[in-house]
């Protein structure tokens, strides 16, 4: 399908002014990463993308560029995950080991997020959920009363009466909601409050303590001549 000048040609550009970036996504598990060749001549990329496709932008510049006289760029990327792993494995062999090191950590995130299957559900709980299909015409309402607002809004989205199960399941998710609200809101008032009195009970604790400690007066104190009046 490609040449192997034609493959040389996509590694040296990207060996020279390519980079590679990707990143992982873990609930749910997602991974991206990106092939980039950026220069200031056009005809490099323009050939690339005619051989592999991908993207290609340009011209366009960024003010600091602008500033300091710097011609505009022009942007080749491959995004795609199953067009990142066919570039990436056709180039892997004539790459230097570091530009080796970041196309094997893209391709390992790529496959390892694949390879993880995505259950719909509760993500923290693991708790999956019910097959609820969208957009494709079909109505599926739960067998019993569960806290989800799913079924009324399919009902609503297909222009069906609600039924009562899904009726009822939207009322108890509503109300969880709000209950759950009004908990946390009450939370955090209270906890507001707590901070605005915090200076004045630490005053009336100090001030507490104070009269606490002070020494009772006993009855041979008022008899003892006073002795530490300054003389005139």
């Amino acid at each position: 399908m490609y040449s192997e000048s034609d493959i040389a040609y996509l590694a040296g550009l990207y060996e020279g002014e390519g980079t590679c970036t990707h990143y992982v996504r873990h609930s749910p598990p997602r991974a991206y990463a990106q092939l980039v060749i950026r220069m200031t001549d056009k005809e490099p990329l323009q050939r690339i993308h005619e051989l592999f496709g991908g993207n290609l932008v340009g011209p366009y510049s960024e003010p600091s560029r602008v500033a300091k006289g710097y011609k505009p760029l022009y942007r080749w990327s491959c995004s795609r995950g199953d067009h990142f792993e066919i570039i990436a494995n056709l180039i892997f062999p004539l790459l230097s080991p570091r530009r080796q090191g970041q196309l094997y950590g893209a391709l390992i995130n790529l496959r390892s997020a694949r390879a993880t299957p995505i259950v719909p559900g509760n993500r923290l709980r693991r708790e999956p959920a019910p097959y609820r299909p969208r957009r494709s015409g079909e109505l599926v309402c739960p067998e019993s009363v569960e806290p989800s607002a799913r079924g009324y809004q399919r009902h609503r989205l297909l222009s069906i009466p609600v039924c009562d199960t899904c009726r009822l399941s939207a009322n108890l998710y509503h109300k969880l909601r709000r209950e759950s609200w009004y908990k946390e809101h009450n939370r955090e008032i209270q906890r507001g409050s707590y901070l605005r009195h915090r200076e004045s009970r630490i005053e009336q604790a100090r001030q507490y303590r104070a009269r606490s400690n002070r020494k009772p007066p006993t009855e041979g104190d008022s008899d003892k001549p006073i002795t530490d009046i300054p003389s005139a």
